[in-house]
């Protein structure tokens, strides 16, 4: 298990690497656009498509990340509801369970939404004529890094649970990420 969480961390740092490529891609091409048209009269017509493009990617391969490093958004209220670190940690497997059945949920819509797109060879209307599996890619992939950082999030509390390692007196801070 303790592999498996491994891989499933450094597949998720990865994809934030990704995530953040694919956000100075974007930046890049909105700068390069904003120059054309300044300078040179012109344009280079793929901005506005790419970008959210871009944006798709850096949502969904940025997901298991986010969840990895506790950046999502988190009910506070709730947290501080909760005496002691065991009943905060049966709280984060509660959500951890939740988002895990919805994201597989996901993984699958988004995966026919995906396969839809490659059987037909949908094409965007626009000049460049781009096939959409190809952004759409992101979406099934993103929704199934998440799920699995669902799982590994799991593991690990499990783990921490078990092993009785909590200090009852963890700053919010750190049970709410950064």
């Amino acid at each position: 298990m303790e592999k498996f969480v491994r891989i499933i961390d450094k597949t998720s740092n990865a994809f934030g690497v990704l995530a953040g490529i694919l956000m100075i891609l974007s930046v890049v091409l909105v700068i390069t656009e904003v120059i054309m048209r300044s300078a040179f009269d012109s344009t280079i017509y793929i901005t506005s498509e790419y970008s959210a493009y871009f944006m798709v990617g850096v949502t969904f391969l940025g997901l298991a990340y986010t969840l990895k490093e506790k950046g999502h958004i988190r009910m506070a209220f709730l947290q501080k509801r909760f005496k002691g670190q065991k009943a905060r940690l049966i709280l984060d497997l509660y959500t951890f369970t939740v988002g895990l059945v919805l994201f597989s949920i996901l993984t699958v819509a988004t995966f026919q939404f995906f396969l839809d797109s490659l059987m037909t060879g949908s094409q965007s209307m626009q000049l460049s004529k781009t096939y959409l599996a190809i952004p759409q890619f992101a979406l099934p992939l993103g929704s199934l890094l998440i799920t699995l950082q669902f799982v590994s999030e799991i593991i690990k509390s499990i783990v921490k649970f078990r092993s009785g390692e909590l200090g009852e007196d963890e700053d919010e801070s750190q049970a709410l990420g950064h």
